[in-house]
């Protein structure tokens, strides 16, 4: 009886033990373009070349995004407290596979769904002939002066 009790206890622990690790999912979750929403702007995907993800790595919670534009916007007006540990994906401006931020050649000059202009690559061989090739952090840059832009013309413009 005694070594039943210790091969129950055992199974019980390992159970609890193995049972609470869980894993958590930090690849970029399949979007269903025409019906799935950018979570800054509320337009639907549409465009699988320039979509873009990002995902909580604390608990694998992925937001969508209909340019990369608006996943920086985002993430600068929402200030999530995993911010700095984000996981920023992009499709890719040629095949539209997921490329990690981190890993992607970006260039400007592109036509993306909220004209933000950036394209992200999974090569540099992919860039269209005549792009320049810039740096994420040049990208992130160009994406908050035209949103400067964009609203210092808002607040300039006047209704009649």
């Amino acid at each position: 009886m005694k070594k039943f009790n210790v091969i129950l206890f055992s199974a019980i622990l390992a159970v609890l033990v193995f049972g609470c690790n869980k894993t958590i999912n930090t690849e970029p979750k399949k979007v269903i373009y025409d019906r799935d929403l950018c979570e800054r702007c509320k337009m639907q995907l549409v465009d699988r070349y320039h979509t873009a993800q990002i995902v909580n790595p604390e608990n694998g919670q992925s937001y969508p995004f209909d340019d990369l534009g608006c996943a920086v916007l985002w993430l600068d007006e929402t200030t999530p407290s995993w911010k700095e540990k984000a996981l920023i994906y992009i499709t890719d401006g040629k095949n539209g596979n997921w490329v990690e931020h981190k890993n992607a050649y970006y260039a400007e000059g592109y036509n993306t769904p909220m004209s933000f202009g950036i394209a992200a690559f999974d090569s540099k061989e992919k860039l269209d002939e005549g792009k320049t090739l810039i740096t994420y952090e040049q990208a992130v840059e160009i994406i908050r002066n035209i949103k400067i832009k964009r609203t210092h013309n808002k607040a300039g413009s006047t209704h009649n």
